[in-house]
């Protein structure tokens, strides 16, 4: 082992020039702040080649970092030399160590040499040398004056004398600090591996700065094993690259994924659009097919009707056929009893009679007017809902009126008290009221049909409007944004401007509510505010002829939007703002919402409602200030959801408005006809009748008076032939009274049944004609471009709907058997409610297309594509993303799969045979080396316990180094693993690698072998051999040693010497791992100095002497820094005390050596107190044997 003999040093701190001898383990002696540190900051100084960064000067002196400077040493800058003004200004230093092995006869010597000025930054290193062969020292090398003092002229003058004595020894390496230190190491360790320059260094300057161990694993892997890292610049690029393809494949998956989801959104929209269509077409087939039913069975009724009237006119026939022959037969009994013997007297009696039957009949006649007139008033049940009650009896003596009409007309007869026929004709001619009622009604009615038409018309303005792009806005607004367009001033309506969030479709009505007139406010660009808002007061304003509808604009709000865009006065809407439903991509509609009406929050309930000062509830409940009212709700117009069920309201409205028109048309025109016939009842005077009445009565009394005298004259047989004139007159009337009576009502019912089964037929007819145009209209959208464009997109994507057609249903529906009306009515139900459910659902299917239409704008930026894609129709949209996936799957995700596959197969290989067998050579090497100092350091004893290093895989590194074992163990058949890519240990390697590399100081741990161990420094107080060692394993000790401390919980519990021992048990492994790195067994060739500074100054003697037979036997120089009081404990164990002291006040450092020999170390460890107790000691006293021991300076001896 190279030992360090002398140190010389020329202007070193106050040192001038001085060679200062040593051997063996050395002692640095002084007092507090004498300059011990001056020798061990030289040594640094050297060591390092006088590298700022690995040097650690004056290290004791605090337990921050020094300010200590090697300018400073060299212009020996201290308090004393600063007060007295003596340091030097510029200098040149010379620092150089000598070493010597007395087992190879070799010497080296290792020094350097600077300038440095008080007016320079730095010191300037100007020769790094190295002499083999030659022991330097100022007394060989240095000039000698008459009185004898050594002087230094140059340095260079002393480096040529040494490069002549060396000879091919001598090097100089002024260019690198780090070579200077690799080439003295090299030079001290000739054969064997060189200790690694930046480990040996870091581990040196450790022990001087004595740092306390707060980790075992961290201490080893910084101080004992050598650094060798594993290049994986190659293996992390291509990790890197496999990461980023497989980065950008995830990316492509989740855009393929995203385009998948949105493609099937948008396919889900076309199956609902069909399924619409469908619903909608066989909606009005069923119409349809109940129209044709109703149609057919109202043609029955009519066919019906006209046999029936078929069957009554033969009848009426036969009863005319009847009525014929009995006046036949009475005329022919007339001419018989004409031709009988016939008198005068009787002629002029009958022609009497006849004149009278004549006045009786024309006074019958108009009685029987009157009659039927009032009787008219029976057939009022179609307009019975708008007949006052009064009604029912005029129905009742109309009834009675044709009850009487009829056997008056058959009979001639007249009730018995024909007073009745008076009171009768008084009651149903009492039509002042109900004729007022019916022609208030009928106006009022012409009013509301009037009124239903407009509201029709401006339902279907509105429809009209919304099938063109608009909202359904009012008329006003809708003028005068036409208006404005007219002038060149593009306009817009909120409505336009604005979508509500999805899911909060039902905050929208209280929102509007909110707003009032403020929902269709108009919205111009700023530029062209005061032009618009001038238009609108002008149009205000204007009166006269033309004016009264067209430029009514009063409900026209026009937004500030100049006010706006200035920014002055703006607030920002409240968290919960009810206008925060509302989203838009402008931003003046958002400040404007936000401004106005950011005040108005949310609340669920009347409890908060009641708190709030502006809050309003989706019922429309509102709180302002310090009221609350109730606000009336309608239909909305902010939203998709609203527009939708926006336009079936409306459908549905102008559906009705229709019903209710043609209804009431019917109404109109059967009021208008009761008022007619109820005014001609009134005109019936109840006197006339009375009087027609009393002149029948007198009439037939007067003819059955002329009867009865005519009668008188006549014979029996012309009596008898009489009688037979009146039977058959009296068969007349009665057959007449069937005929004009029964069949003539039975006629008209069937008259009236016909025309309302014709009408029925013309309506069905005329519904069916409507359904089937419904019908075909579908039909023909169906064939339409767009859904063609939807069949186009599903075909290509194999989608379940692509099939779906009106064609295709309306062959299913031709092939069902004709049903009744109930199941289409069923059918028609069943359709209606879907119908329901899907406007129940509107909200939800609102919101998924508000998510589409964000969904694809968001794919589009996010991934780069076309944005103005996002413009397209849906349908256009669908097939684009159909195509767009079909592109990347068979193209981009082949091509990133492929190079995935070649990158995995490079990445393996490359973990397989760089990595993984240079990580297995390097795990050996460190357990060979912990092994081999454990097998030192288990020979000695501290305070009865043996030290040694134990060990463990991290659990984090276990899987790679598996798979570096098995790499080294199953070459052959790890190599196949790889290749075939199943090992799952070598994919828990890759992952583990991959996940590892994601940091700087991931890598570098992945790398760093050192890291894939956690090391312990154990005590224990059983023996531990070499087999012990030998069987330490990558998981440390595998026998039964008992463990009964470790460095940890020193560290965390222990004294101050149990700290200690273990710290410097650990340096010696450091250091002996540095030195000799990879050494055999008894190999010591190489440089071992370890210098301490303040070292073992909690430690006893016992342990002190214990440690340095421990340094001693790992071939290590200890040279230790130590205060006066320590003196008596090494003087027991040191070779050489150098003590260094300093005159008080004087820039003066004196420097004394003293060896120690093995006698005088003998003696004082017989007298230590420590060695023999305190009974042996004072049996020692008294016996004389302390008094006997030789003086101090007796027991020394001098120094060479």
């Amino acid at each position: 082992m190279f030992e360090l003999k002398r140190i010389s040093v020329m202007n070193w701190n106050l040192l001038d020039l001085e060679d200062i001898e040593i051997d063996g383990i050395t002692a640095i002696i002084g007092m507090m702040g004498s300059g011990k540190s001056t020798l061990l900051d030289a040594i640094q100084t050297v060591k390092t080649g006088n590298q700022v960064s690995k040097l650690s000067l004056n290290r004791a002196a605090s337990s921050i970092k020094s300010t200590r400077s090697v300018k400073e040493y060299c212009l020996g800058v201290t308090e004393d030399t600063i007060r007295l003004g003596v340091t030097r200004d510029a200098c040149h230093s010379m620092l150089v160590l000598s070493y010597r092995d007395d087992k190879l006869n070799a010497e080296c010597a290792v020094g350097i040499t600077m300038f440095a000025d008080k007016d320079e930054p730095r010191e300037h290193t100007t020769c790094r040398f190295i002499a083999e062969g030659t022991m330097f020292s100022f007394e060989e090398f240095a000039d000698r004056e008459a009185d004898g003092t050594l002087v230094v002229d140059s340095p260079e003058i002393i480096l040529e004398r040494v490069r002549e004595k060396s000879g091919r020894g001598y090097s100089v390496h002024n260019n690198s600090a780090k070579g200077f230190i690799e080439n003295y190491l090299r030079a001290m360790r000739p054969k064997g591996a060189t200790p690694n320059a930046d480990d040996y260094i870091r581990r040196f300057r450790n022990a001087i700065a004595f740092q306390e161990i707060k980790d075992p694993t961290d201490f080893v892997r910084t101080f004992v094993l050598d650094e060798d890292p594993i290049q994986t610049d190659r293996l992390r690029s291509n990790l890197q690259t496999w990461d980023e393809i497989s980065d950008s494949l995830e990316t492509l998956k989740k855009k393929i994924g995203d385009a998948r989801s949105l493609r099937a959104a948008y396919a889900s929209e076309a199956e609902s659009i069909f399924t619409t269509q469908e619903n909608a077409y066989q909606a009005a087939w069923s119409k349809a097919q109940i129209s044709e039913i109703k149609s057919e069975e109202a043609r029955g009724k009519a066919r019906q009707a006209d046999v029936d009237l078929a069957d009554l006119s033969q009848e009426r026939s036969r009863v005319d056929q009847k009525i014929e022959r009995e006046e036949a037969a009475r005329e022919a009994k007339r001419e018989q009893h004409m031709a009988s013997s016939y008198t005068q007297s009787q002629a002029v009696a009958e022609a009497r009679i006849a004149s009278q039957e004549k006045d009786v009949k024309i006074s019958a006649g108009k009685l029987k007017g009157i009659l039927e007139q009032g009787a008219s008033l029976r057939n009022i049940d179609d307009l019975k809902r708008f007949l006052p009650a009064s009604a029912g009896c005029m129905k009742i003596a109309a009834e009675r009126l044709e009850q009487i009409r009829r056997e008056f007309t058959g009979s001639g007869t007249l009730p018995v008290d024909t007073a009745e026929i008076s009171k009768l004709i008084t009651t149903v001619s009492d039509t002042e009221r109900v004729v007022a009622s019916l022609n208030a009604q009928y106006e009022d009615m012409v009013v509301e049909q009037r009124k239903t038409e407009d509201q029709r018309s401006e339902k279907l303005r509105q429809l009209r409007s919304r099938e063109q792009g608009g909202k359904g806005m009012d008329q006003q607004v809708q003028d005068f944004i036409e208006y404005l367009v007219e002038e060149g001033i593009v306009a817009e309506a909120l409505p336009m401007m604005v979508e509500v969030t999805p899911g909060m479709e039902d905050w929208v009505r209280a929102l509007e509510t909110r707003l009032g007139a403020f929902k269709q406010a108009v919205y111009v660009d700023p530029k062209n505010f005061d032009q618009a808002y001038q238009i609108l007061r002008n149009r205000k304003q204007a009166t006269g002829r033309g004016y009264e509808r067209e430029h009514r604009n009063w409900k026209v709000r026009l937004i500030n939007t100049q006010k706006l865009a200035r920014g002055k006065g703006l607030r920002n809407a409240a968290s919960n703002a009810i206008v925060s439903i509302l989203e838009t991509d402008n931003d003046l509609i958002r400040k404007f919402l936000d401004s106005q009406f950011g005040g108005t929050v949310m609340v669920d309930t009347l409890a908060e409602l009641k708190q709030q000062s502006d809050a309003i509830m989706k019922d429309g409940s509102q709180s302002q200030g310090f009221s609350v009212r109730v606000n009336r709700m309608g239909s909305p117009i902010l939203g998709r959801v609203a527009q939708e069920s926006l336009m079936y309201e409306l459908q549905t409205q102008v559906q009705d408005l229709t019903s209710q028109i043609e209804r009431r048309k019917t109404d109109i025109q059967r009021l208008k006809s009761g008022a007619s016939i109820f005014h001609s009842v009134g005109q019936l005077d109840p006197g006339a009748a009375g009087a027609f009445i009393g002149e029948i009565e007198e009439g037939i009394k007067t003819l059955k008076n002329l009867e009865n005298e005519r009668d008188a004259e006549l014979s029996d047989d012309e009596r008898e032939l009489i009688a037979d004139i009146k039977t058959h007159g009296a068969n007349i009337n009665q057959l007449k009274i069937y005929r004009d009576g029964d069949l003539e009502d039975r006629k008209n019912k069937l008259i009236r049944e016909q025309a309302r089964a014709s009408e029925k037929v013309r309506e069905e007819d005329s519904a069916r004609a409507r359904h089937q145009a419904e019908c075909d209209n579908l039909a023909e959208v169906d064939k339409g471009p767009e859904n063609m464009r939807w069949r186009n997109a599903l075909y290509h994507m194999d989608h379940p709907a692509r099939g779906r057609s009106i064609a295709a249903l309306t062959a299913r529906l031709g092939q069902i058997s004709r049903q009744d009306e109930a199941w289409h009515i069923d059918n028609i139900e069943r359709l209606r409610k879907e119908k329901r459910e899907e406007l129940d659902a509107n909200s939800e299917a609102a919101g998924r297309r508000a998510r589409r239409m964000r969904g694809i704008a968001t794919y589009l930026s996010e991934y780069g594509e076309d944005i103005e894609l996002a413009k397209k129709s849906a349908p256009d949209i669908l097939n684009w993303l159909v195509s767009h996936v079909l592109h990347m799957e068979d193209n981009e995700l082949l091509k990133y799969q492929t190079q995935i596959e070649e990158f995995r197969k490079i990445t393996r290989r490359e973990v397989r045979e760089v990595f993984m067998t240079k990580l297995n050579d390097n795990l050996k090497i460190a357990l060979s080396e912990m092994r081999k100092l454990n097998k030192r350091i288990r020979r000695h004893k501290f305070e009865g316990m043996t030290y040694v290093f134990d060990w463990k895989i991290d659990p984090t590194m276990k899987p790679l180094y598996q798979m570096a074992k098995r790499v080294s163990d199953e070459a052959d058949k790890a190599g196949t693993l790889l290749m075939e890519g199943g090992d799952e240990v070598l994919n828990e390697a890759v992952e583990i690698i991959r996940e590892i590399f994601k940091s700087e100081e991931g890598a570098a741990k992945f790398e760093d072998y050192r890291q894939y161990f956690e090391f312990e420094l154990v005590m224990t107080r059983d023996e531990v051999t070499d087999a012990d060692i030998d069987n330490q394993g990558v998981d440390g000790l595998k026998t039964d040693i008992a463990v009964t401390g470790n460095l940890t919980d020193r560290i965390g519990k222990g004294s101050g010497g149990q700290k200690q021992t273990p710290y410097y048990v650990a340096i010696a492994a450091s250091m002996a791992a540095a030195y000799y790195p990879n050494a055999r067994p008894g190999e010591s060739m190489g440089m071992g100095l370890v210098c301490f500074d303040e070292a073992f100054n909690k430690l006893d003697i016992r342990s002190t002497q214990e440690l340095i037979r421990l340094y001693r036997d790992l071939d290590l120089q200890i040279l230790i820094a130590a205060p006066e009081e320590k003196r008596t404990s090494f003087m027991e164990v040191a070779d050489t005390i150098v003590t260094i002291s300093k005159a008080p006040g004087a820039p003066e450092l004196f420097i004394d050596v003293e060896r120690i020999g093995e006698k005088t170390k003998d003696e004082l460890r017989k007298a230590n107190p420590e060695h023999v107790g305190i009974a042996g000691f004072r049996q020692n006293v008294l016996s004389g044997y302390i008094g006997q021991m030789a003086p101090n300076n007796a027991s020394t001896e001098p120094a060479e």
